[in-house]
């Protein structure tokens, strides 16, 4: 349990007048400190239907294969470009925050498409705690997540950035 230095000026209404930070006087988000951070739901930011640059986020894996069922990671990047495709047409790319403040994608084609297609503003939602905990085997990266390296098949790839 952490410890105050001070009076605390807005005091909880219990038995424990902190509770409201989660006994934790040094990491709540809302900065009145009448919000305090979800020990359950620490991978999930703020919550979903945000937007997010897609500058901030960071891919997991290494490498991702081109042809993911009947489309393609340069397909959807072809069409997101052009305009056929919007990205609110594509389920919005789940994400989670690492204790470093770091954004992870769960969904590497997609960002990797919109990356290609140079949009810079898309949909996220926040990954649970759990859906985080049964991906991690993804987390392959040599490059800090900074980029990813997009198989097109034949021995071909290129790096998405």
């Amino acid at each position: 349990v952490g410890r105050f230095t001070q009076e605390d000026t807005y005091r909880g209404d219990g038995l424990n007048l902190y509770s409201y930070v989660s006994n934790n006087p040094v990491k709540y988000v809302d900065p009145s400190g009448y919000c305090g951070e979800s020990k359950e739901n620490v991978y999930a930011g703020v919550g979903g239907g945000n937007n997010l640059s897609t500058k901030e986020i960071n891919f997991m894996q290494s490498s991702i294969k081109n042809t993911t069922g009947e489309y393609t990671v340069l397909g959807n990047a072809d069409a997101l470009k052009a305009g056929t495709l919007k990205p609110s047409d594509l389920p919005a790319i789940k994400v989670w925050k690492d204790a470093q403040g770091k954004i992870w994608t769960l969904d590497h084609r997609r960002l990797a498409a919109f990356k290609l297609a140079g949009i810079e503003e898309i949909p996220v939602e926040w990954a649970s705690k759990s859906l985080v905990e049964s991906q991690m085997w993804k987390m392959t990266t040599k490059t800090g997540g900074t980029s990813i390296k997009l198989k097109l098949g034949n021995g071909e790839s290129i790096t998405v950035k």
